[in-house]
């Protein structure tokens, strides 16, 4: 049996009480573990929902990463829903590139006449954290600048009342098609839209729909001789969805060219799909 001195005993215990105090305030240095500290505290980023600012249909949203947590911030955005009070990653959502302090985006053409709650998200490698805050808006409703009789369509030949008239809709090739064929007259009206079916909105005309991304629709019209008109780019044609499903489309002074010179095209036509 290996005897130690008692004073090289004293020195060994010594050393190794010093080197357990090192180890020990070593610990409690910043970013070391701790057992009494909880090691997932701070690690999720800080994010504010600061503000939405309504233009119409479009929704100009504000928010500000305060901090990023333990790791970097991979990605933000926003959650949105006409119907979830609190929206989550099962709500329709924007998604940003990760950064820290304030961003804004805004969302275009959403439903006219529509409540969003919305929510700011941030996420980093530690998870999802949601902002405290959430926001409630409304989007404009859609309003024509002008009021004409129901089934009633102007244009150079004078005011046409339809008490009857054929309803077809087409989709198919990226469009949906609403056809007015006058009985009394033998003229046929044409309404193509890039959205199937059409929702409540502003239509910009085009004279061809095809690979639009924007709510727009083409319109046009033959009479009985098999002459067409179509309408000049660039106005507006207003639909609103009513409760029973059924479409109201006005149009106020969409303009088009005649063998007179520019012509005037105006109505409202109610229809149900």
């Amino acid at each position: 049996m290996i005897s130690i001195p008692v004073n090289r005993l004293n020195r060994v215990l010594l050393i190794c009480f010093i080197g357990a105090l090192t180890l020990l305030f070593n610990g409690c240095k910043k970013g070391s573990f701790d057992l009494f500290e909880d090691p997932s505290k701070g690690a999720l980023p800080e994010i504010d929902l600061l503000g939405a600012t309504v233009d119409v249909y479009d929704v100009t949203l504000t928010a500000n990463v305060k901090s990023e947590g333990k790791a970097p911030v991979d990605y933000m955005g926003f959650f949105y829903s006409p119907d979830n009070p609190m929206p989550d990653d099962k709500s329709s959502q924007i998604l940003l590139n990760g950064l820290k302090g304030m961003f804004s985006y805004t969302i275009y053409d959403l439903d006219p006449d529509t409540v969003y709650y919305i929510r700011a998200f941030a996420k980093n490698d530690y998870g999802y954290v949601y902002s405290k805050q959430t926001l409630k808006v409304r989007t404009s409703r859609v309003v024509a600048p002008c009021s004409y009789t129901q089934n009633t369509i102007i244009n150079h030949t004078g005011t046409h009342t339809f008490d009857e008239f054929d309803m077809s809709t087409h989709e198919g090739f990226g469009y949906w098609e609403l056809t007015l064929n006058d009985y009394f007259t033998g003229w046929n009206y044409y309404f193509k839209f890039n959205r199937i079916p059409p929702g409540t909105g502003e239509y910009t005309v085009v004279n061809d729909v095809s690979g639009w991304t924007d709510k727009c629709v083409e319109v046009y019209f033959v009479s009985n001789m098999l002459q067409s008109w179509s309408i000049d780019p660039g106005t507006k044609v207003y639909v609103t969805k009513n409760g029973d499903g059924s479409l109201k489309i006005e149009f106020c002074d969409l303009q088009y060219t005649n063998n007179s010179g520019k012509a005037s095209f105006k109505g409202h036509v109610l229809f149900k799909p």
